[in-house]
């Protein structure tokens, strides 16, 4: 009889213990996401409150992505949050898997000041993320020609390939960047370089009839 309490009692401790664990993760997550909504908002006052109780590397779905605030405030192109949240403990090297880096968030805008503020807090600019590519890679598909110039000077790696994200220079000719196309053929991109799966930069133009890129392209050939 002794044995059968102890076993409820162990039991029921146990039962306790997951609804409380349950009950601690659902707060934490509903606290996550009141400081990504606050981000999205460009609140800097709200996400300052939320950080006196929020974990700044705390991670949940935001429109069925994973995401943690870092890298919200850099798709928002935020400096002054970004700054909050790094002071309150984010970590700029910190991603989730299916998301990007902080980095490679900020390259999504031409904000070169938020960009060097990231590199300067320890941000990897190299990092490769397979469905991302690399900090440059994502600059250089969005045509912005300011973050790229300032990457290249800050040693990104113009010829980094990524499986299934191919080349700055593939990203360019894509999607039509010629000035930003030049300034990495000039920086030493390869317009000959293939990427599994993803041709190469003049098949791009060619495909999309890109005149400028094609002529561009020919040029370092």
């Amino acid at each position: 009889m002794k044995k059968n309490k102890a076993f409820f009692l162990i039991v029921f401790t146990l039962f306790g213990f997951s609804i409380g664990l349950s009950q601690v993760n659902s707060t934490d997550n509903d606290s996550c996401k009141s400081l990504l909504a606050a981000i999205e908002k460009n609140d800097s006052t709200k996400v300052a409150q939320l950080l006196e109780t929020t974990d700044p590397n705390c991670m949940c779905r935001w429109n069925s992505d994973p995401r943690t605030p870092l890298v919200l405030a850099g798709r928002m192109g935020n400096l002054k949050i970004v700054k909050q949240l790094i002071a309150s403990g984010a970590d700029v090297k910190f991603h989730v898997k299916g998301d990007e880096t902080p980095l490679m968030a900020a390259a999504l805008n031409d904000n070169v000041a938020l960009v060097d503020y990231l590199i300067k807090q320890g941000a990897i600019i190299n990092k490769e993320l397979s469905g991302d590519g690399t900090a440059l890679l994502i600059a250089a598909r969005e045509g912005n020609y300011a973050v790229v110039n300032y990457l290249i000077e800050n040693g990104a790696k113009v010829n980094a390939i990524v499986i299934g994200d191919g080349t700055a220079l593939i990203q360019a000719a894509k999607n039509g960047h010629q000035k930003v196309a030049e300034l990495l053929l000039k920086n030493g991109a390869d317009p000959k370089l293939e990427a599994p799966g993803d041709e190469n930069p003049m098949y791009h133009a060619l495909a999309s009839n890109d005149e400028e890129m094609i002529s561009l392209l020919r040029k370092y050939l």
